[in-house]
């Protein structure tokens, strides 16, 4: 559905609900006759902005859905005196003054915007609960007293400096805000640039980088050699080894430890004869021994 002419809405003069979502609306017309009619839902058409002949000022809309419709201003709607609740999540909507349209607005309780940019601006909420006090939800979170007195700390009107513009803060409000703070990496060029300008001294001009030449960019890069890595890789392990204590010996490792540090006996030498040969006289001759009678 392109339009609403199609519907003839003009004989229904009682009707009180409309629902046309989800169709192919570009424009809103034909809603002049329908006297009694207290919500409407437009959501996710292709209604990109409101005109005049839109909404005329003796409808009694008192809940609009618009959801999903592209619009970028919400001008027109503050032709309905009698709205309560306003949805406008999933559109365009990135400006602030735009809502000084709906001042007036004073029995505005319910307004929801999420997922439109001007959402992610800073103290959003702050300032739309600034600009309509009278809220009582605002995208879908309850706005209680204690809320609404920390917004009218913030907004502290400052003669001396006028007009501010502080973290999204419209132009047409007066007062000042914390200062925000956001994350900046700096590096040397920037830090200069910013800074160098704030206390109005000249940026100094970075000096030339020296660039290497091919023969030292490929000395640089030369891989280590393997049989060098590898000699270090032996020399470390064995210094290693030596720092840790051995564990003590065996009783097979330690006696073959003692024959080996035992003196041996040179070719010269003579062996002496065992004992029982010399006691029996059982000697050879010209062995040298002496022989017991």
């Amino acid at each position: 559905m392109h339009d609403l002419y199609g519907l003839q809405l003009a004989p229904l003069r009682k009707l009180r609900q409309l629902n046309v979502s989800n169709n192919d609306l570009a424009k809103l017309e034909g809603l002049d006759g329908l006297k009694a009619l207290r919500e409407l839902d437009l959501s996710k058409n292709r209604v990109r902005q409101f005109d005049p002949s839109s909404f005329l000022p003796d409808l009694p809309i008192a809940l609009l859905r618009a959801e999903e419709n592209g619009l970028k201003s919400v001008a027109c709607i503050e032709r309905l005196e009698r709205l309560e609740a306003l949805y406008l999540g999933g559109n365009r909507i990135n400006d602030f003054n735009d809502f000084d349209r709906l001042g007036d607005m004073k029995r505005l309780r319910e307004l929801s915007l999420v997922n439109n940019p001007i959402t992610r601006k800073n103290y959003y909420r702050q300032v739309v609960l600034r600009k309509f006090p009278g809220l009582a939800a605002l995208d879908g979170k309850d706005v209680g007293r204690e809320e609404l007195e920390r917004v009218e700390q913030m907004f502290v009107p400052d003669p001396a400096q006028g007009m501010t513009v502080t973290g999204g803060l419209p132009v047409s409000y007066q007062g000042t805000l914390p200062a925000a703070k956001f994350p900046i990496r700096m590096n040397p060029v920037n830090f200069d640039e910013v800074f160098g300008c704030l206390k109005g001294t000249a940026v100094p001009t970075p000096e030339p980088k020296i660039v290497p030449s091919a023969k030292e960019e490929t000395k640089a890069r030369r891989p280590v050699s393997t049989k060098f890595q590898t000699t270090v890789e032996a020399i470390t392990k064995t210094e290693a080894a030596a720092r840790i204590p051995a564990a003590p010996p065996g009783p097979a490792k330690l006696s073959a430890i003692l024959d080996m540090l035992a003196p041996k006996p040179r070719k010269h030498q003579m062996k002496a004869p065992p004992l029982a040969h010399v006691k029996k006289g059982l000697l050879p001759k010209g062995s040298g021994h002496p022989t017991f009678k």
